[in-house]
C-alpha cells in the first residue's frame, strides 16, 4: 500500500488533520504531473525542476517536522504511512 492510500485511510478512519495535510501537500505533487504529462521532455523537466522539486522538499521538512511532533506525544497519531513516505521523498532528492 503506497504512503498516500495510508494517509488517505488514515483520514478516512479518524478525520485526522495530519492525514488531510499530508494529502493536500500529495495532491500538489500529482497537480505539477498532471501539468507536465503534456509537454515535451526539455518542458517537463524544467516544470518539475521550477515546482516539483520545491513541493517535494517541503513536503520532505513538513513530515519531519510533522514526525518529531508526533514522537514528542502530543497527541497527534502518528500515521504508519510515515516513514515510507519519508524514505520515498528522500529517494527523489
Amino acid at each position: 500500500m503506497s504512503a498516500p492510500s495510508k494517509f488517505f485511510d488514515l483520514h478516512t478512519a479518524s478525520g485526522s488533520q495530519v492525514a488531510e495535510q499530508a494529502l493536500h501537500r500529495i495532491a500538489q505533487l500529482y497537480a505539477i504531473g498532471q501539468q507536465a504529462h503534456h509537454l515535451a521532455p526539455a518542458q517537463r523537466l524544467a516544470l518539475r525542476q521550477q515546482k516539483a522539486v520545491p513541493a517535494l522538499a517541503d513536503l520532505h521538512v513538513w513530515l519531519l517536522a510533522t514526525r518529531r511532533i508526533a514522537v514528542a506525544g502530543s497527541g497527534t497519531p502518528r500515521p504508519s504511512s510515515m516513514p515510507e513516505a519519508l524514505a520515498g521523498a528522500a529517494a527523489l532528492r
